[in-house]
This record gives C-alpha cells, sequence and structure tokens, in this order.
C-alpha cells in the first residue's frame, strides 16, 4: 500500500456507480482503508496502509458516495516515480509471471468452489495490474480494488474501480459480500505487525473462497523493495492466518474460513483440523 494520503479533494470522483453490483452500501461507521504487488517483493505496500486513519463518507448532491481521508505525512510514497522504477524500469518477473499468478489463483479458486468465480477484491492493487489479466480469463467477473497510493487512485481509480483505503481500516471496513477470490499480493510483509492484526479478521470475513495472499518472510532472499520490509518468520504468517480460519493450500492460496473444513488431510500445505 502507499504512504501519502489522499487530500478530501482527490477522490470526489469515486461514486457508488462505479462499484460492482455485489457492493453493498458502506455503513458510516464501517468505511475505512488499502492496496497491490508483483512476484518477488515490489514493494507495493505502503507504510500508511498501517497507520490509523479517520475516514468520514457522505453524500452530495447526486447522493454518490464519497470519501474524504486526513493529510498524514509519510517517509515512504507510492507516487507515479514508485510505479517507475518497481513496476516498469525495474519490473519484476513483467506480465507473462503475472499472468501465470492470475491464472494459478484463478484456477486453485474455481476447484475449490467446483464454478467459474464471478467476484474479487484486490485489497492492496495499486494500479490495479490484477484486472487485466483477470478479466482476459473471466469476462464477466466484478472487480474492486483498494489501495492507499494517492497517485494510484487519482488516475486509475475511476477506469479500474480502484477505491482509497488502508489495511488497518479493514478492521472495520466491508465494502461488499464474501468474494470468490481475494488477492493481498506483495502486501503483508510491509505491514507493521500492530495494523496487520487489526486488518487482518476482515480479510477472513471477505474471502468466501480462496484468498492469494502472496507474502515473504524473514527466511527468503528476495529481490525488490526491501525499504519498510516487516521482517517476521514464516512460522509468525501461518500462526496468524490459520488463527483467522485460513488453510493453506501452498503457492501464497489459502482457503477462506467458508472453505477450510473441507479439505482433504494431503490436499493442504500444512493441515490442520477445523475446530
Amino acid at each position: 500500500m502507499r504512504d501519502s494520503p489522499l487530500p478530501s479533494q482527490g477522490l470526489s470522483n469515486v461514486r457508488d456507480a462505479s462499484l460492482p453490483s455485489f457492493q453493498r452500501k458502506l455503513e458510516p461507521s464501517l468505511i475505512l482503508p488499502l492496496r497491490k504487488p508483483p512476484r518477488k517483493c515490489n514493494g507495493n505496500v505502503d507504510p500508511g496502509l498501517t497507520s490509523h486513519s479517520a475516514v468520514e463518507n457522505h453524500r452530495d448532491d447526486d447522493q454518490a458516495l464519497l470519501f474524504h481521508f486526513p493529510r498524514i505525512s509519510m517517509t515512504k510514497h507510492y507516487d507515479a516515480d514508485y510505479f517507475q522504477r518497481w513496476y516498469r524500469d525495474g519490473d519484476i518477473g513483467g506480465a507473462p509471471r503475472l499472468a501465470r499468478k492470475v491464472a494459478l489463483a484463478v484456477a486453485v479458486a474455481e476447484y475449490h468452489l467446483e464454478r467459474p468465480i464471478r467476484t474479487v477484491l484486490d485489497i492492496g492493487c495499486g494500479e490495479g495490474a490484477w484486472r487485466a489479466p483477470l478479466l482476459k480469463l473471466r469476462p464477466k467477473l466484478q472487480y474492486l480494488g483498494f489501495d492507499s497510493s494517492e497517485y494510484a487512485i487519482r488516475r486509475f481509480g475511476r477506469t479500474r474501480n480502484l477505491h482509497y483505503a488502508r489495511f488497518e481500516d479493514f478492521q472495520y471496513l466491508r465494502p461488499c459480500e464474501p468474494v470468490d477470490l481475494l488477492v493481498c499480493s506483495d502486501v503483508l510483509h510491509y505491514v507493521p505487525t500492530r495494523e496487520l492484526k487489526r486488518g487482518l479478521t476482515g480479510l477472513a470475513e471477505l474471502c468466501g473462497g480462496v484468498a492469494f495472499l502472496e507474502t515473504f518472510a524473514k527466511e527468503d532472499d528476495f529481490e525488490g523493495d526491501h525499504d519498510g520490509f516487516q521482517s517476521r518468520r514464516a512460522a509468525w504468517y501461518r500462526q496468524a492466518f490459520n488463527g483467522e480460519g485460513f488453510q493453506s493450500v501452498g503457492n501464497h492460496c489459502w482457503l477462506g474460513p467458508r472453505l477450510a473444513g473441507d479439505v482433504a488431510v494431503l490436499e493442504a500445505a500444512d493441515y490442520r483440523p477445523i475446530t
């Protein structure tokens, strides 16, 4: 996710009408923030994603839902230069790798759901890079993305259905019904522990199928953006994810709480009985 918050006028163009039909209307008490990623850490998460933010909503003359964000000073900026550096000039893996990653996540979700996926929620979506390859595979699916990059939301919010939020806001934010595929790729290892624990509960509740939680741990020797990397062990993440009801099925894919109890012992990457 990103760091620089959006000025209050920055998202006046994000309206209810731009949200997919599966999105529920947000209750004033549920509004809060989020972002997106690559294969090796591209550092898409913003420390800002983790800082506490007060987000309020109100309606204008057209009764459109608007989000207003506080100004917060951050040291890491997910602006146009950042995306240019990590996603274009120094793109790690590029479009072919992303396409394979998307295909993997879709295949795993559909295998366990036993039907084509219809809805995707991308938390920490950045510029919404997952959207195009997802729609190429499933043209009728509904995609909704959240990120804390002012630049990404201003530039692509309307055309790619991206909205502003920080990770910890998902402690309260429930922008839609549980989705078939929840994506949080190359995000969590940049989120401080306290904020990660706050938002993780929301991810579990919003995942009605499979979650693609691409995360790098202390033991990994990854290439990419190390600025703000949270050095936590793999065992810490497993415990945190399992504690929210997720069940690993390998390759960064986790069954959400609704499906976790149906996995076969040898089908799971680290089987644990659901109690």
